[in-house]
């Protein structure tokens, strides 16, 4: 990889990353392209808004139109683990059959 003027981190990916030395990796590592005066950004959520305790189907549920028919969207939190800045939440995806999928997953709110 050649050297960079800028590293973008969205979708608040760096709360996908729950270690912190692996956090720490992962700047050094993008920091290592980056050239003198490069900018590393990144969006996160506010611990202080507790968003989470707004996933919740009623919520957030949306309903999708797709070519082969509607598909409903949610999240829903499952565990909060204050202390630890740990939230764990499951994305539900009902297709237009009618079969639902949930993905489950966890974030970090650090301090």
């Amino acid at each position: 990889m050649s050297d960079i003027d800028a590293a973008i981190m969205s979708s608040n990916v760096v709360q996908a990353i729950l270690d912190d030395a692996e956090l720490t990796r992962t700047f050094s590592d993008i920091a290592s392209h980056l050239v003198p005066g490069g900018r590393l950004t990144f969006d996160s959520r506010d611990p202080n808004a507790r968003g989470w305790e707004r996933w919740t189907k009623e919520n957030s549920h949306r309903v999708v139109e797709l070519p082969n028919g509607e598909s409903q969207h949610w999240y829903q939190t499952t565990s909060v683990d204050e202390p630890a800045g740990l939230v764990d939440f499951g994305a539900h995806e009902v297709d237009a059959g009618g079969h639902e999928h949930v993905t489950a997953d966890r974030i970090r709110f650090s301090q």
